[in-house]
């Protein structure tokens, strides 16, 4: 199960960074695209870390995420600016789960203030929250 899910956010990335390097479709279809990227690096993170969030919180996330999907997008970021900002998804998601809810089960819940926390940690960071 895992690695096909390894596989499928595998392809999500190729698929999206392929589109976005195109310039198909307006600045919304490829901020979309940006943002399913960013979804299947944190959800893989999540997997990964043996943390899971309810569907509200993954929406809360895309919320936070989306702004930063359409700066990229509009500042035609290369895949060299992309992969820098994979990463500072990657720390997002981290940082999410060193501040989620312990479980007992030994997994981790992410919660409203696990995203607050973690975006206190990587900010200020381009694109989602450099000081102007």
């Amino acid at each position: 199960m895992t690695r096909s899910w390894l596989g499928f956010a595998g392809a999500i990335v190729m698929a999206s960074t392929a589109l976005l390097a195109a310039g198909q479709g307006g600045t919304p279809y490829q901020a979309q695209n940006v943002i399913a990227r960013w979804r299947a690096i944190v959800l893989t993170t999540f997997e990964e870390r043996r943390a899971s969030a309810e569907e509200p919180i993954v929406d809360s996330i895309e919320i936070v995420i989306s702004p930063g999907a359409v700066r990229v997008v509009q500042d035609k970021a290369n895949n060299a600016r992309m992969k820098e900002v994979d990463g500072v998804v990657l720390r997002f998601a981290q940082a999410m789960v060193q501040s989620g809810e312990p479980v007992p089960d030994g997994s981790v819940a992410i919660t409203e203030e696990a995203i607050d926390n973690a975006l206190r940690k990587i900010c200020p960071v381009y694109p989602f929250c450099e000081k102007k």
